[in-house]
């Protein structure tokens, strides 16, 4: 069962390096495949990995 869960990011930029970052190590401790997916331009990314 998939859990999606929703969070708008208010920078005009988006998020940077060293948050991502924190995300990136944060997500790595799961199993589980968690992605990034930005809206306005429809771009997917995988939340493990910054780059």
């Amino acid at each position: 069962m998939a859990l999606i869960v929703e969070f708008i990011c208010e920078l005009p930029n988006g998020v940077h390096a060293r948050p991502a970052s924190h995300v990136e190590t944060l997500c790595n401790t799961f199993s589980s495949q968690i992605e990034w997916h930005n809206l306005r331009t429809d771009r997917k990314g995988n939340a493990k990995s910054a780059l």
